[in-house]
C-alpha cells in the first residue's frame, strides 16, 4: 500500500483564485520541483506518511468536526509529485462523493491525465520569470493547460502572480495562452505579498497590469490572496 507525505491536513476557507471564500478541508503534500521566490511556507516543514485508507478517515472526521465543506483541496508543495498515492486515494474519494480540488503549478501533464478523472475542480498556476525568478515553464503549461479541456473545461482556473517586477509583456503572454486553448478560462492576476501580508505592487502597476490582460481575455480578475490578509489557517 503506497502513502503520501502530508505536511499538514486541516479545515480552513479558501484564500486564493476563483473560489476564494469556500471551505475546505485542506491535505498539504510535501516536496516541491519548484522554488518560487514569493512562496509564503517555510522550507522546515515535517511531513507524516499516510496510506490512502487512514487519510481518507481523517478528512471525514475533519469535515464531521467542522459541519460541511465545499471540497477537499490538494495543496503543496506541488501534489501531483506524489501521483501515485493519488492513483489509490482519489478512487476512495470518489466512492465517499467527496469533491476534489486541485492546486497546483501546472507543469505535470502527463501525471494529471492518470488522475484527471477523479477531479471536480483545478486551480493551475502559471509561474513567470519576474515572480519566481525561475525561468518561465511555457510549454509544460501549455500542455497541463490543454489536458485541463479533456478532464474540467468549465472548472478549471488560472492564477498568476505578479510583482513590481513584472511587465504587461508576461501578462499578454499568459492571457493569449489562456485565450488560445479556452477563452471562457477564468485568469486571476493575484499580486504577491511581502512579509508584512501587504501587495509587493503598487495600486498603480496591479491596474496596468490588469488591464493590459483584461483587453486580451475578459475573464482576468484582479484578485488578492485573502488568507494572509484574514490569517486564515
Amino acid at each position: 500500500m503506497r502513502t503520501a507525505k502530508i505536511s499538514e491536513l486541516f479545515f480552513s476557507v479558501q484564500g486564493e483564485g476563483a473560489f476564494i471564500g469556500y471551505p475546505q478541508v485542506f491535505i498539504r503534500f510535501a516536496g516541491c520541483n519548484l522554488s518560487c521566490r514569493y512562496c509564503d511556507l517555510p522550507k522546515n516543514l515535517s511531513a507524516e506518511e499516510l496510506p490512502a485508507p487512514k487519510l481518507v478517515n481523517r478528512i471525514l472526521n475533519i469535515i464531521k468536526e467542522n459541519g460541511s465543506a465545499h471540497s477537499v483541496s490538494l495543496t503543496g508543495g506541488e501534489p501531483l509529485l506524489q501521483a501515485d498515492f493519488l492513483t489509490e486515494f482519489l478512487p476512495l474519494m470518489k466512492q465517499k462523493k467527496i469533491p476534489v480540488y486541485l492546486e497546483t503549478n501546472g507543469t505535470f501533464p502527463e501525471e494529471l491525465k492518470r488522475i484527471g478523472r477523479y477531479l471536480n475542480f483545478i486551480a493551475m498556476d502559471l509561474k513567470i520569470s519576474s515572480a519566481t525568478e525561475q525561468a518561465a515553464p511555457w510549454h509544460a503549461h501549455r500542455y497541463f493547460l490543454q489536458e485541463c479541456q479533456r478532464y474540467l473545461p468549465s472548472q478549471t482556473c488560472v492564477k498568476v502572480v505578479v510583482t513590481e517586477k513584472t511587465g504587461s509583456g508576461e501578462i499578454d503572454y499568459a492571457a493569449k495562452l489562456v485565450r488560445k486553448i479556452n477563452s471562457k478560462t477564468p485568469l486571476i492576476i493575484q499580486p504577491a505579498l511581502d512579509r508584512s501580508g501587504r501587495p509587493e505592487v503598487s495600486g498603480q502597476k496591479l491596474i496596468h497590469l490588469f488591464q493590459s490582460a483584461f483587453k486580451i481575455l475578459p475573464t482576468a480578475r484582479l484578485i488578492p490572496p485573502m488568507h494572509q490578509f484574514l490569517r486564515l489557517p
